[in-house]
């Protein structure tokens, strides 16, 4: 059914409520937390920082774009299409530029979901690559922040930080257990339970549901891919962690690398939240509560903010560029096999 002129008007009125909020959250959350800020520090902190190492650590974002497009042709290729990994690197490249353009961290993803709509033509099918793709890159940040809880006892001494961790580790598990079908007859019985709850549901979501839940079964039967795609996400989480160690070497940070095992799925997860303009504000608080469980000042947690949020502006600025030449991605529906 068409939109009526007032529909539309009460659309746009409550896109602009939504970012009205998000706004006024950034505005809050930045506020709040430099209101007791030494910005002589700050810049202190960026006078002695090592610009070598800063720049070797974002070197190590290439690498990344490498093992995510490995993992994520994987995870297409269940779908039994192969695209070229140079496409999928410029897709992601391009889901950078659109979470940088757009007020929101997901609108990178609604541009993935749509380039893997183009290779495969299977709308369901590219959600559900996506949505597996997110959870691969979550499970793999909580199993190194696990295992840097299981090897530092000054770690287990934060429950405050290590509690939550084992927790969303336990609905990880849980999530994996769907995915890959495992065991089956209980997977089978939850799926027939939503598909009963998806009655009650306008008829429109009833259907876009129930595909999603369809795509999810070719899945079951290609657990040892998505093995392979969880080895990729942890040597891909592994670089991502390396990274930010080094730029705390480089601003002369205390942080050890289990610390910064600990600290950045944390902090990732936090800006995953869509509460705020890209993530500004709710990234400055996440790093200054959680480096400062481990003694770094608050300036020190703000420039590394900050640092972080400059290599994510250089990222979506070499996304666009990406964006603006790339061609649009290969429809490779014909050659499933």
């Amino acid at each position: 059914m068409p939109k009526t002129p007032d529909s539309h008007r009460k659309a746009k009125v409550l896109k602009a409520l939504i970012f009205s909020f998000k706004l006024a959250v950034s505005v809050a959350l930045v506020t709040w937390i430099v209101r007791d800020v030494d910005f002589a520090e700050v810049a202190g902190v960026l006078r002695r920082s090592n610009i070598y190492v800063l720049v070797l650590a974002f070197s190590l974002y290439f690498l990344g774009y490498l093992l995510t497009a490995i993992r994520w042709r994987l995870l297409i290729s269940i779908h039994r299409v192969w695209p070229p990994l140079g496409v999928l690197v410029q897709s992601f490249m391009v889901g950078i530029f659109f979470n940088n353009f757009l007020p929101s961290t997901i609108g990178g993803d609604i541009s993935r979901m749509y380039d893997v709509w183009r290779i495969a033509r299977d709308k369901a099918g590219a959600v559900s690559v996506v949505l597996v793709d997110r959870f691969l890159g979550v499970m793999a940040l909580i199993i190194w922040a696990t295992v840097a809880v299981l090897v530092s006892a000054e770690i287990r001494s934060q429950s405050a930080l290590y509690v939550p961790i084992l927790v969303v580790l336990g609905i990880g598990v849980v999530i994996a257990m769907f995915i890959m079908g495992r065991p089956r007859s209980l997977v089978l019985s939850v799926i027939s339970t939503v598909r009963r709850l998806l009655g009650y549901l306008p008829s429109f979501a009833q259907k876009t549901m129930a595909k999603i839940l369809d795509a999810f079964g070719p899945y079951y039967e290609h657990n040892r891919v998505l093995s392979r795609a969880l080895l990729f996400s942890l040597m891909l989480q592994l670089n991502v962690i390396l990274h930010f160690w080094l730029v705390c070497l480089a601003l002369n940070i205390d942080l050890s690398f289990f610390e910064v095992c600990v600290v950045i799925p944390c902090v990732l997860m936090i800006t995953m939240l869509p509460i705020s303009i890209n993530a500004i504000g709710v990234r400055e608080v996440a790093f200054v509560y959680f480096s400062g469980l481990f003694g770094v000042s608050s300036e020190q947690a703000l420039v590394l903010a900050w640092v972080a949020f400059t290599f994510v502006i250089i990222q979506g600025m070499l996304g666009g560029v990406v964006f603006a030449l790339r061609r649009a991605p290969p429809d490779l529906s014909q050659s499933k096999s």
